[in-house]
């Protein structure tokens, strides 16, 4: 079928609108009427005697893609450690198939992204002829590939690209909406993280009402519209949920095996609280094979949704089913490197973590370490975030070693009892029964400033070696308000040397 397209203006056609439409189609007609049409490009000698030659060259064509569709099917079902290794050699196995045919380019990328494999997405990608590598998909694919690769600004541009060539639609403004997400997240000033916020919050919605069929952009508001808490945010966070629902069970009923589904079921039942639906979904996901990409996107909503329940029992049991959905993920559990703001003084300019903010923090941390599989946490041991932390650890039967960048009565002067007698006896209590071995004082004659940048990176280097010992990952929790204080900051030196060496950050708020 041969195609040709015309300029038709909005609303009533005008004489001088009509006569660029003629003139379109005269033009048009003129090239087209004596090409072939696909069919006759496919197949020669039409409608004469055929060649069957060419005939069986396109059913090798096409029994060939079954093959490799099969074999990534394969793929698929095996566990994450095995299908990682088995989707880079269907990669470098196809990848000459991949330039020739684009459904070949397409199947191979998707598990490719599924593992996890960023680099080798990208490199792929770059390896397609120029025809496949434009195609829009392929583009969404890249963009996002590109920002999991810490590139979001490179992703950002890439979509907006084609959304100026091929138009919008509700899967690229939501993925826009997934790159503002991330750096709201990241953001560490106040201005910085207003700002991605409320354009993460327009994408997304102007996703949603591009297709209301596709709960992509709707699943990703409610949480966000909390967030933010303005006039009115709450109503717009229900009509999201309530849409995202409806559109989650029309795709179900219409195709059962939608990936996307139950992450995003599962994530409106830890938005309400609901136990017995999110224990449900749990038991449906443990049952089927399910990508670690799929996991991975999902983990951080459910993070995000324990940490704006107000149901201090529900968040508890959720913590725990977050714990097995993180196991899907990390079967030998995580170890956690964790640091973050010391309580506030009396007399303190800001608001990092006010004192009457302390119970709601320390249920928080704990759900935070349930939820994550922790097994072990580093830290140091100051008043505030640290201590917190390791009085949770201890009760949930967790490994702790402290770091101390100086002698332990120094640094219980300095950065413990200043605050109150009543935090230098929790320290005392904590340390006196910890192991020697789980002590370490680094005893550094050097400024203080230099010295808590050298305790944080020997947090991170104990939580690497704990976890490699496991056969596990670390992950670095922060525990803060969410916005840097200047270049002295220690949280969030912390949180940047994280990043620099790859770790997932994990931030768990104090306001």
């Amino acid at each position: 079928m041969r195609r040709l397209t015309y300029p038709l203006a909005e609303g009533a056609v005008t004489d001088e609108s009509a006569a660029a439409i003629r003139e379109t189609l005269r033009a048009g007609i003129s090239k087209l009427i004596d090409s072939e049409s696909a069919v006759y490009q496919a197949i020669p000698k039409l409608p004469g005697p055929v060649d069957l030659t060419t005939v069986q060259s396109f059913r090798e064509v096409t029994e060939r893609l079954a093959h490799i569709q099969s074999e990534v099917s394969v793929a698929r079902s095996l566990p994450s450690a095995q299908a990682k290794d088995v989707v880079k050699r269907l990669a470098d196995t196809y990848g000459a198939d991949a330039v020739a045919v684009p459904s070949v380019a397409l199947e191979i990328l998707m598990p490719l992204r599924d593992t996890r494999q960023w680099a080798a997405a990208l490199s792929f990608m770059e390896g397609l002829p120029p025809q496949v590598r434009d195609l829009p998909v392929i583009r969404e694919q890249r963009a996002l590939v590109l920002s999991k690769s810490g590139k979001t600004l490179e992703a950002i541009a890439e979509i907006e690209a084609l959304i100026r060539t091929a138009g919008d639609t509700s899967e690229r403004s939501g993925l826009i909406g997934g790159r503002y997400k991330g750096l709201y997240e990241s953001s560490t000033d106040s201005q910085s993280k207003a700002l991605y916020l409320n354009r993460a919050i327009s994408s997304y919605h102007r996703g949603m009402m591009l297709d209301l069929n596709d709960y992509y952009p709707s699943s990703n508001l409610p949480r966000l519209y909390r967030e933010r808490g303005q006039k009115g945010d709450e109503a717009e966070a229900m009509t999201a949920a309530q849409l995202a629902m409806a559109a989650c069970r029309r795709s179900l009923e219409r195709n059962p095996g939608d990936p996307w589904a139950l992450p995003t079921l599962l994530g409106a039942a830890f938005d309400s609280g609901d136990v017995a639906s999110a224990r449900e979904l749990l038991d449906r996901f443990q049952q089927a094979p399910v990508a670690p990409f799929e996991i991975d996107s999902t983990i951080p909503d459910l993070r995000r949704s324990l940490g704006l329940l107000a149901d201090g029992e529900a968040a508890a049991a959720l913590a725990a089913i977050l714990a097995e959905f993180q196991k899907l993920l990390d079967p030998n559990g995580t170890i956690t490197a964790l640091a973050g703001r010391r309580i506030d003084g009396p007399n303190g300019p800001d608001r990092r973590f006010p004192p009457e903010n302390e119970k709601k923090v320390a249920w928080r941390i704990a759900n935070t370490l349930v939820g994550t599989a922790s097994t072990g946490i580093v830290s140091s041991a100051a008043c505030g975030a640290d201590i917190l932390a390791l009085e949770c650890a201890e009760k949930l039967g967790l490994r702790c070693r402290v770091i101390l960048p100086f002698t332990r009565d120094r640094f219980r002067s300095t950065s413990v009892a200043d605050r109150g007698e009543e935090w230098g006896t929790r320290f005392d209590a904590i340390l006196g029964r910890l192991e020697k071995d789980n002590i370490v004082q680094l005893n550094l004659d050097c400024s203080e400033e230099d010295a808590y940048v050298a305790a944080n990176a020997r947090i991170l280097d104990e939580a690497s070696h704990m976890a490699e010992t496991e056969g596990q990952r670390v992950l670095a929790a922060v525990i803060w308000n969410g916005v840097a204080r200047g270049p002295a900051d220690m949280t969030e030196g912390f949180r940047q040397l994280a990043a620099r060496r790859a770790m997932e950050i994990v931030s768990v708020r104090t306001l």
